[in-house]
């Protein structure tokens, strides 16, 4: 199972990881109403289908290091991120309790894409909450562009209010997989707005 919806395919990193067990990546996913962003593999050569709001490409992908690949070794012989082979797992006795897998395929999934009024929709919350990061509380009516609205499912295209949470851009870097929003340069900028208004 794997994650198809990535929103960068700038760095290696960014790109998701394969689970083989019902680890606790999958099991804090879920309790987040995020499993349904992962999908069934199509194919069996370590390649996956991955989707861009451009298109879709095949990508080969790493294990989940710390939680499966670590099960796998505790069960069956000793593999690394670099070692491990697909085909070569799935040609074993499976000795362990598989995830839960969806019969959705990866190769079905279709890339999403923001509403054509999305401004107007991440606008209208920011006005809602006065401009004030829901988390941190702080108070952007100055620096607007540092304001973001966030899905909270990871589903852009589930603009309904109770999925949608405004976030200052650290807050937002904080969320699950946004960790590639701290590359831009919007973020140190505001990282200095901070530090300024606080000293």
């Amino acid at each position: 199972m794997h994650i198809c919806d990535i929103s960068n395919y700038k760095t290696e990193w960014l790109l998701p990881k394969f689970h083989i067990f019902e680890c606790t990546t999958l099991t804090t996913m879920r309790g987040a109403n995020k499993g349904h962003r992962y999908k069934k593999a199509s194919r069996d050569d370590g390649q996956f289908w991955m989707i861009h709001t451009s298109g879709g490409r095949y990508e080969y992908l790493n294990i989940c290091k710390n939680n499966c690949l670590t099960q796998h070794n505790s069960l069956y012989d000793h593999q690394t991120v670099a070692s491990f082979n697909v085909k070569s797992y799935l040609d074993k006795p499976i000795q362990h309790t598989q995830p839960y897998i969806t019969n959705e395929l990866d190769m079905a999934t279709i890339p999403s894409s923001y509403a054509d009024n999305w401004s107007s929709i991440s606008k209208e919350r920011k006005q809602y909450y006065k401009w004030i990061c829901q988390e941190c509380f702080y108070d952007l009516n100055d620096y607007k562009k540092y304001l973001h609205t966030h899905h909270i499912n990871s589903d852009i295209t589930n603009n309904k209010h109770e999925n949608l949470k405004v976030l200052c851009i650290k807050c937002h870097a904080e969320e699950f997989q946004h960790e590639h929003i701290k590359e831009k340069p919007e973020y140190k900028q505001f990282l200095q707005i901070k530090e300024n208004h606080a000293s």
